[in-house]
């Protein structure tokens, strides 16, 4: 896995993100596509969740050989800590997201991680990178990254 880009997510979660965007790479019929469709890039978490909820995240992928594997990682900007589910650690913590087929498919699945850091536990005006890297089933790795700032 690349951990310098930092976090990795897949899930909707209404009112709790706002901005628009996402950075992925990949391209061709033989490389994954991964889309991080929220948080959006450079938007804000606002404090509409309650501080022991995680917010969730979600994604897209098209992997034409298949899909092997996703993770998603959370990354505190400020110090290069990372959320493993109940505090910001020093050492890299990825979650194994849960992906769905979606229509068509395959190529084409869905994932989602619900265990995003919790409101409580980030820093109003800090920034975090959200992380996503999937693997198809020939080995071919794609990431994408957002990165939101605390209201």
């Amino acid at each position: 896995m690349i951990h310098s880009a930092g976090w990795m997510i897949g899930a909707i979660c209404v009112g709790a993100w706002v901005g628009a965007g996402s950075s992925g790479s990949g391209a061709g019929a033989s490389t994954p596509i991964v889309t991080l469709t929220n948080p959006s890039s450079n938007g804000q978490v606002v404090n509409t969740l309650r501080n022991s909820e995680g917010f969730p995240t979600l994604g897209a992928v098209n992997a034409a050989t298949g899909l092997n594997r996703c993770t998603v990682e959370y990354k505190r900007l400020s110090d290069s800590y990372f959320w493993n589910g109940t505090a910001w650690i020093s050492s890299v913590f990825a979650f194994s997201p849960t992906i769905t087929a979606a229509s068509p498919s395959p190529p084409y699945y869905d994932f989602r991680e619900n265990a995003g850091p919790s409101a409580g536990s980030m820093t109003s005006g800090a920034q975090y990178l959200v992380y996503a890297e999937c693997v198809e089933t020939n080995g071919t790795r794609t990431t994408a990254t957002v990165t939101v700032t605390k209201a």
